[in-house]
């Protein structure tokens, strides 16, 4: 019962290791392939630091502008209407309006007149040899807003910081006298068309100015004026109230017409944006044309011109501008009715007039000519007026003209180079190197395929382990005078690593061999030279020092090696007993070690598998039981010959060696596999040679898993 609980405990202690153990597992490979690491790290900061040395130096120069969300203005409107045309009202109108200036700025157009100023008037040399200098100049350039501000940044980043600070200023210089030549040219636009206009009044004036003149000189009219003041008075109110509706009449023909032409045109849309002011109709179709365009422009972001979606706005704004242009053609058909008005009412004065004449037909009919043709003089002289003071204004507009874009501050060289960057090429050098490296650590660990830890043989034989002997420190051999006594270091060393890790494994052993009074266990491994030997020699003398009486049998009879471990003679030995020439205690020698006894392997016979598979092996193993608590078989390596196989089925527990970090784990397999066809018990394996260092664990982790643990549970099983 005590038993139980003390395994229960140590299952759960066990359940913690191995949660612990991927942990450390990681921790291991990264310390034992932590020269991998370093390597990998300096190679790349080598290059890192080698590269940013031989690299171009590059020196940023920024310009930064401001650009102010107003459209070209003309006489007449304020900010505001201007401000309301660009539709800056809108988030989306004025990231629209923000992309197309950055689209701009950095265009062909722009960046080509760049070139020629930088070539022609600063006299750069930088672009002759390219093929094409604006895709030269633009990989250079950088722009960049500022959040929450109109501000742009032009920067420039190139070898020479002297140029550099000129390229961006130049190209600033550049876009904002593009900008204003555009402002100019609406205004220009404009003026063109009031220029005719006025060109053709001045004429018209001029003539009417002569004929006026003539007409009074020719006929002798400057007396006639005093003879009919009266009716002259009368007739002149009504010819100027008939000028006054002529001109209001010529006018309003004449924007009539004008309007007329728009109408005809694409650009019928300003027409409603002007009679929008007074038409309230007109008004809600414009805001609702505004609506559906900044839908239609939200659509467009996700879907195509084909989408049902787009499609269906596409009608509603076709829908909307119908409605816009039949309100349009009915303010204009309005002001057709306001002509048909006055034309009606200069009707009504012509025939007014003419009646006044009928009574005054004394007067000279020469007096209503000259009447007429003054009339129509004054008529030209005033529309030329009008045309004239709006020719001034738009006139003054050009040169009052202001650009919506300005310096903010200007480009001064830096002496300092943004990149290479050192500390930034280090820093991802380091960085790198260290995420590489550990990558290649891991890459390199995956790759190899030898034994390297407690858990790589525990997978592979499906038991815990027996022990893991470490490799034996050179200073602490050098303290040891004899090679006996180096061969069987745990007698020589008693409190050492390795006789510890020794001890661990005796007791695991022990306990996994259960409480037969004479046990009997062959120690394999699976290639040569992975210590089998030297390990069951110093299990046998731990075993002995433990107060058991222990035999040792040298049954490699191809390669015997155990007489040199103990420094005795091998002419005789277990080839003699198996072919019955002499009896097994005749050959064996008691050691200098108390309770522990060696059978040597003698002379080396011609058929060694056959001799061990006699009867004979058996009878003398039945003998050594009656005398010894442990009897111990050393054989040579699994995949090497049968011998291990062979001797397998007289033993209580077969012991697997591997050395760390050399065998390889599918010979290993191939050892496991061939003991486990003869149905052999292999009880456990042992790992040898174990470099506490390189392999990152400390000695105390396996100490602990595999010594206190496993002694517990061997006391345990006595208590019980």
């Amino acid at each position: 019962m005590y038993r139980k609980e003390v395994n229960m405990e140590n299952v759960f202690d066990e359940q913690g290791r191995e949660s612990e153990s991927i942990f450390y597992q990681y921790l291991s490979i990264l310390q034992k392939r932590k020269g991998v690491i370093l390597a990998f790290s300096g190679v790349l900061i080598i290059t890192a630091i080698i590269s940013t040395m031989l690299s171009t130096r590059y020196y940023s120069s920024k310009a930064v502008i401001e650009i102010m969300p107003i459209a070209p203005s003309i006489m007449g409107k304020d900010a505001g209407e201007a401000v309301t045309e660009l539709g800056v009202g809108s988030d989306s109108r004025l990231r629209v309006y923000y992309g197309t200036q950055f689209a701009i700025l950095a265009s062909n157009t722009i960046l080509g007149k760049a070139v020629d100023k930088l070539k022609f008037e600063h006299g750069f040399e930088d672009f002759d040899e390219q093929g094409d200098p604006v895709a030269f100049l633009r990989q250079f350039l950088s722009l960049k807003p500022r959040p929450e501000t109109t501000l742009i940044n032009i920067k420039i980043e190139y070898p020479d910081p002297e140029k550099a600070a000129v390229m961006a200023n130049v190209i600033a210089n550049v876009y904002m006298e593009h900008n204003l030549e555009n402002n100019l040219q609406s205004v220009r636009d404009a003026l063109s068309g009031i220029e005719k206009e006025h060109e053709r009044f001045r004429e018209a004036k001029h003539l009417s100015d002569e004929k006026v003149h003539s007409f009074k000189f020719e006929n002798h009219m400057i007396g006639i004026e005093k003879q009919s003041t009266y009716i002259q008075n009368k007739m002149k109110a009504l010819q100027t109230e008939l000028t006054d509706i002529q001109v209001q009449r010529v006018q309003v023909g004449a924007e009539y017409r004008r309007r007329q032409k728009i109408f005809g045109s694409s650009d019928w849309l300003s027409l409603a944006k002007s009679f929008s002011k007074t038409d309230l109709i007109l008004q809600q179709h414009l805001s609702a044309r505004v609506t559906l365009l900044d839908e239609q422009n939200k659509l467009s972001v996700r879907y195509t011109t084909k989408h049902p979606e787009m499609q269906g706005i596409a009608k509603q704004i076709s829908a909307n501008a119908e409605s816009i242009r039949s309100e349009v053609e009915q303010e204009i058909l309005s002001l057709r009715t306001e002509l048909s008005v006055l034309e009606a009412k200069e009707k009504t004065l012509i025939q007014e007039l003419e009646e006044v004449q009928v009574q005054v037909k004394e007067l000279d009919q020469k007096m209503i000519e000259l009447a007429f043709i003054t009339s129509e003089a004054e008529k030209n002289k005033k529309l030329y007026q009008v045309l004239d003071e709006r020719m001034s204004q738009v006139d003054l507009a050009q040169f009052m003209q202001s650009n919506n874009v300005r310096f903010v501050d200007k480009a001064v060289p830096n002496s300092i180079p943004v990149r290479p960057s050192l500390s930034l090429n280090l820093a991802m050098a380091i960085i790198l190197g260290g995420i590489g490296g550990m990558g290649l650590a891991f890459l390199i660990e995956f790759l190899d395929n030898t034994v390297k830890s407690k858990e790589d043989l525990e997978s592979m034989i499906g038991m815990p382990l027996l022990g893991v002997v470490p490799v034996i420190p050179q200073e602490e051999m050098l303290d040891i005078a004899s090679n006996r006594d180096r061969s069987l270091f745990t007698y020589a060393k008693p409190r050492s690593s390795v006789a510890e890790s020794l001890r661990s494994v005796r007791t695991n052993v022990l306990f996994r061999t259960g409480t037969k009074k004479s046990k009997v266990l062959l120690i394999t491994s699976a290639v040569p030279r992975e210590g089998k030997s030297f390990s069951s020699s110093n299990l046998a003398a731990v075993l002995a020092m433990s107060g058991s009486r222990v035999v040792i049998i040298d049954a490699d009879l191809r390669r015997p090696s155990i007489h040199r471990l103990f420094d005795i003679s091998d002419e005789h030995g277990l080839s003699e007993v198996l072919l019955e020439e002499k009896e097994v205690f005749d050959v064996m020698i008691p050691s200098h070690i108390p309770n522990l006894d060696v059978i040597p392997a003698g002379p080396i016979p011609t058929n060694p598998s056959e001799l061990l598979g006699s009867d004979r092996l058996l009878e003398i193993t039945e003998q050594l039981q009656q005398e010894y608590d442990i009897v111990i078989f050393d054989t040579p390596p699994v995949t090497a010959v049968a011998d291990p196989m062979i001797l397998s089925p007289i033993a209580d527990g077969v012991i697997l060696v591997v050395e760390a970090n050399q065998t390889r784990k599918p010979v290993v397999m191939q050892a496991i596999t061939r003991l486990r066809q003869v149905k052999a018990n292999l009880i456990g394996g042992i790992v040898n040679k174990f470099d506490i260092k390189r392999s990152g664990y400390g000695y105390y982790y396996y100490y602990n898993d595999y010594g206190y643990y496993a002694e517990d549970e061997y006391e345990s099983s006595k208590l019980g």
